[in-house]
């Protein structure tokens, strides 16, 4: 699906800019070039009346509005795609007695990665610190869930904040490039402490 479809900005170039009173300088710039896709990647799982899967759909079988405008649907996969996983731990005060479970629990998230999917590791208490960015290492994700100690309060909101603007990191270019992404929040309790209010 594309939103509000390619943007594509080109500059041309100024071949030559010469001066008056100087003939023998000439200032050329540089050609540009930028363009820029804004690809919404919907995952839907459809089942008939009995409950049983629709393995058998192809793009003409879907149709998809938003604000009741029909968008165009520029790829169609059946496969499962990769993804991109945030994993949000929280390491307040609160959390000592439950850090290991939950480190247990993110590190079962994080040994469940295939080759082709990427994670990363954002510790939040007072601050909010990405231990590990993005990649499929299972490894380097366990050694930086497990250097994780509790202390300070809830900065819940200020760490999904970033890592939704992490997500931009692992944006698709190309159609094969396309990722699910999802986040994964490990806490036992409310926002005591971020800049960010839940609304924004």
């Amino acid at each position: 699906m594309r939103l509000p479809g390619p943007v594509l900005l080109a500059c041309l170039a100024v071949a030559a800019l010469v001066l008056p009173g100087r003939a023998g300088l000439a200032q050329v710039q540089p050609p540009s070039f930028r363009s820029a896709i804004d690809l919404v990647s919907l995952n839907i799982t459809v089942t008939d009346g009995s409950g049983r899967y629709a393995t058998d759909l192809d793009i003409v079988d879907f149709s998809v509005f938003e604000d009741g405008v029909h968008q165009d649907l520029t790829f169609f996969n059946r496969a499962n795609l990769p993804i991109a996983l945030s994993l949000l731990l929280d390491t307040s005060s609160s959390m000592e007695e439950r850090l290991e479970t939950a480190q247990e629990a993110a590190i079962g998230f994080a040994r469940q990665l295939r080759p082709q999917d990427l994670a990363e590791v954002v510790d939040f208490d007072s601050r909010v610190e990405v231990l590990q960015a993005y990649t499929n290492d299972r490894q380097q994700l366990e050694r930086a869930l497990r250097r994780t100690v509790a202390g300070g309060s809830t900065s819940l909101y200020n760490a999904v904040y970033i890592a939704l603007k992490g997500f931009q990191k692992v944006r698709a270019r190309q159609t094969d490039e396309i990722r699910r992404q999802a986040l994964v929040v490990l806490s036992d309790g409310e926002d005591t402490s971020s800049l960010l209010p839940f609304e924004e």
